[in-house]
């Protein structure tokens, strides 16, 4: 309940009043990306993040994601697309994630471009966590204040 406290503080903060903010992003609720977002194959993994990449492009068109690649507690390497760059900045102070560290990722388990991806719902790095959807895959940041 806190992380969405702190998102909709972040949308008022930021005036967002709901996904027109993203409309050409490839980031948006409706966009192609965010329709492999599969509620069945929700997963969690704990991992050690080995890469960070601060201008990920999970399709071709969209704007600069961030995303982290996790070494699983079973050998198995992992992208973890958390978000578009200006969403996920908002939250780098707090939770700076960076290679080495210890963390665990919920999210849905898809396959894109013949690996395997999680498409971050929550994100937990000690006592820090980081939502960014919810459990039907709608992204925090496309989020209008009736969606709460």
């Amino acid at each position: 309940m806190r992380n969405i406290a702190i998102g909709l503080a972040l949308a008022t903060t930021m005036g967002i009043s709901g996904p027109a903010w993203t409309e050409t992003d490839g980031w948006q609720q409706g966009s192609a990306y965010n329709q492999l977002f599969n509620p069945k194959t929700i997963a969690t993994v704990k991992g050690k993040v080995i890469l960070i990449d601060r201008a990920s492009h999970p399709m071709p068109g969209m704007e600069p994601g961030f995303a982290a690649v996790l070494k699983t507690e079973k050998g198995e390497e992992v992208t973890v697309q958390v978000g578009p760059i200006w969403f996920t900045s908002y939250f780098k102070r707090k939770w700076d994630v960076k290679p080495g560290d210890q963390v665990e990722v919920t999210g849905s388990r898809v396959e894109l471009n013949g690996k395997p991806v999680i498409m971050a719902m929550q994100g937990k790095k000690g006592n820090l966590a980081m939502t960014c959807r919810n459990k039907t895959g709608k992204p925090l940041w496309d989020l209008a204040i009736e969606d709460f």
